[in-house]
């Protein structure tokens, strides 16, 4: 299988390990292993991190615990309120039990489920995503790339995924809880792969017609490896997708600094570069502008390819 099959058939087979390059191979359910690791695939989504909530889930798996696996890693996110609930998950205790009632209650929203898994301030930024302006630019700008499968970089909770169903479009994120709420309340048939976008990505070269990033990119830290990755696993005759890039005042300490419109076309050398302001694309017919008469201070996209 590969991402050019059937968009409901399973990404394993093509995932290649982020460490060593070598393809995964599925020795036992739920668990992928190549030569330097092993990874487990939950919910449906294979965990390609080297976080300490993935490792644990693969020790389930290992000891023949699968279903236990899902809530030890669910059970990582979520907070502790006090003092002393902070002590017993350092010292190594997880409410693995409302872990397991989360994922057994069926009248669960997905509000809910944000909430319990502390994150919230995540499900209010979805909320309404199908009426939002950067949506809807996202979701045209994917309608007109290069027919073929997509690799959607910082997917969060598969809303494009979800609206997407005609693409077979792949969500790369390495925020679990998300990708676990996209698969349970979202899109339940997406797939969904864990891992980080300043890393190798776990993909073999030009692997996709396109591949897209909305609202992320900018507050990426390695934005060159980032760069480097989207261009290598785009075909050649591909498009690699900036959506939503803006200027933005560094209020938090995380946040890295803003790049010029120029700057953000240099890091893809390889590719021609067009640049729209972002409401250009909420028309019929968008038409790209210099890069000298886009303001970073609004919203814009650049798309690199033909």
């Amino acid at each position: 299988m590969s991402p050019r099959s059937d968009p409901g058939q399973s990404v394993l087979e093509f995932l290649r390990c982020p460490a060593c390059a070598a393809p995964f191979r599925e020795t036992r359910p739920s668990i992928l292993e190549c030569g330097c690791r092993a990874c487990p695939v939950l919910a449906g989504i294979p965990v390609l991190v080297d976080d300490p909530f993935a490792r644990r889930a693969a020790a389930e798996v290992r000891k023949g615990r699968g279903e236990d696996a899902l809530a030890v890693a669910l059970a990582h996110f979520f907070p502790a309120p006090s003092l002393a609930a902070r002590i017993a998950r350092r010292a190594g205790w997880l409410p693995i039990d409302r872990a397991r009632q989360l994922i057994l209650d069926s009248t669960l929203t997905f509000q809910d489920a944000a909430e319990a898994l502390d994150r919230g301030r995540e499900a209010a930024y979805f909320s309404g995503r199908s009426t939002q302006e950067p949506f809807r630019v996202g979701r045209a700008l994917l309608h007109e790339a290069p027919p073929g499968p997509a690799l959607d970089v910082g997917c969060g909770a598969g809303h494009l995924e979800a609206a997407c169903p005609g693409r077979p479009l792949v969500g790369l994120d390495r925020n679990f809880p998300q990708l676990y709420l996209a698969r349970r309340f979202v899109h339940p048939q997406g797939l969904f792969v864990c891992a980080d976008a300043c890393r190798p990505f776990p993909f073999p070269d030009g692997a996709f017609a396109a591949t897209f990033s909305m609202d992320v990119f900018q507050y990426l830290r390695e934005r060159e490896r980032a760069a480097a990755e989207m261009d290598r696993v785009t075909r050649r005759d591909g498009q690699v997708i900036l959506s939503h890039l803006r200027n933005r005042r560094a209020e938090l300490s995380y946040e890295v600094p803003s790049l010029a419109p120029e700057a953000y076309a240099r890091l893809l050398p390889s590719r021609v570069a067009r640049f729209y302001p972002e409401s250009a694309w909420l028309s019929p017919s968008p038409q790209p502008a210099p890069a000298a008469n886009i303001d970073a201070e609004r919203p814009f996209v650049l798309v690199a390819g033909p």
